[in-house]
């Protein structure tokens, strides 16, 4: 055995020496370049691509998808900050739309989603008032949050006290809305107007006049019929 292998190694031998020292240079480099090629193919295509899905995320939001990754064993990356989760490209779609169909980014807002995780049997009128008024902030949350525009906001509505006095039935509710703004992003006159429109029209007795918007450094974000004059984004 051990002497065929020596015959097959002196042929070898004699091959080789026939070819001048350029041929065997130029032989390696290929061999080498081949093996070095196909090894970066290999890599490449057992590498899994990662694309962004989700931004801005509010912490519960955030928590609710990767709960939804978790379970249905999609691997993803979270960011640093927690409000960014990337997923293999091929399943962009697919959580995307996994997530939309359960309801999971609500950007950190219940809404009316509130009422349906829990039974109003034995509470009082008071108590369902308050979570009443909650789920409508918090619709009104992601109704503003749908905005491209806009990374998140808070909405703060105050309703006057019922009573029997003409005094206390002809007060009207006043609303704070707080937009957290996108780097980079700015809102026009006519969305700024938008949002005041849609709060107004949320709440029985809440004349535009009685709701205040700011973004997130505390600029008064005016209304036309205050005279506001934003110029186009």
């Amino acid at each position: 055995m051990n002497e065929n292998l020596l015959q097959y190694w002196e042929k070898v031998k004699q091959y080789w020496n026939r070819y001048s020292r350029t041929t065997k240079i130029t032989f390696i480099a290929t061999v080498v370049l081949l093996v070095l090629t196909a090894a970066i193919i290999s890599v490449n295509l057992s590498k899994t691509e990662y694309s962004l899905a989700f931004t801005e995320l509010q912490p519960s939001d955030a928590a609710a998808i990767k709960g939804y990754l978790d379970t249905a064993k999609i691997p993803y990356k979270l960011s640093a900050d927690g409000k960014s989760i990337e997923v293999p490209t091929s399943e962009v779609a697919n959580v995307k739309l996994g997530v939309e169909s359960q309801g999971l980014n609500k950007n950190g807002s219940l809404g009316f989603g509130a009422f349906s995780n829990s039974s109003s049997f034995g509470i009082t009128d008071n108590e369902f008032k308050v979570k009443y008024l909650n789920a409508i902030q918090g619709e009104l949350q992601q109704l503003i949050n749908s905005n491209q525009a806009i990374a998140g906001s808070k909405v703060l509505i105050s309703l006057p006290e019922e009573g029997p006095f003409l005094q206390q039935q002809e007060e009207k509710a006043t609303a704070s809305v707080v937009l957290q703004m996108k780097q980079g992003y700015n809102l026009d006159q006519g969305k700024i107007d938008t949002i005041y429109n849609l709060v107004s029209h949320s709440i029985k007795n809440l004349p535009v006049e009685n709701i205040t918007i700011s973004d997130q450094y505390g600029q008064s974000l005016v209304s036309s019929k205050a005279g506001g004059n934003h110029p186009q984004a």
